[in-house]
């Protein structure tokens, strides 16, 4: 399920738009309203690099602030295997100081939500101690997104037949690709 892109495009995009041209196909994007069964086979039918990208954007695309952070990680970690996964994905890429990140919120949240079923969004309004224990962790977090960005847009951009496929009928083909866009 590789998107087909001009050479000339994909040179173009930043890493964050590349990023989400890898998996914001049409085929996705119809599996979102999919029963769970229907959406894991397309998940399994994704390359090991589109399903780590997917497992990036799934937690990036739900931390706009730091209530969203808390909440969906918690919602990641009830099920473990998408907490997993996420994990997973960011070893993919080689990210030993995101995947710190998310090991540091998730020893913060096992400690805190004994009971991880029994959360609020606003628990963070309501416990100060929280706020204060998550809130450096949500401020390194904004800080390194733009880091794994550059990540995963390199790899993306040294493992192409991983990720896209590029358009046969436009002859332009570059031997470097250029990183600076």
């Amino acid at each position: 399920m590789l998107v087909t892109i001009e050479r000339e495009v994909l040179d173009s995009l930043n890493d964050e738009a590349l990023g989400r041209l890898c998996i914001e196909d049409p085929a996705l994007e119809k599996v979102l309203k999919k029963t769970p069964s229907e959406r894991k086979q397309v998940y399994l039918g994704l390359t090991s690099g589109q399903r780590a990208l997917l497992m990036f954007k799934a937690l990036y695309g739900h931390s706009h602030t730091i209530g969203e952070f808390y909440w969906f990680i918690n919602c990641f970690m009830m099920e473990l295997k998408n907490w997993s996964e996420i994990k997973m994905g960011i070893r993919y890429f080689g990210d030993d100081e995101m995947l710190r990140i998310y090991e540091e919120i998730e020893c913060i949240l096992k400690a805190r939500n004994k009971q991880l079923f029994d959360i609020s969004i606003n628990d963070l309004n309501s416990d100060s101690e929280l706020f204060k224990s998550i809130s450096p962790v949500y401020t390194q977090y904004q800080e390194m997104v733009p880091k794994t960005m550059m990540r995963i847009g390199a790899h993306i951009r040294s493992n192409l037949d991983e990720n896209v496929n590029i358009d046969p009928r436009n002859p332009f083909q570059s031997d470097e690709i250029r990183r600076d866009s």
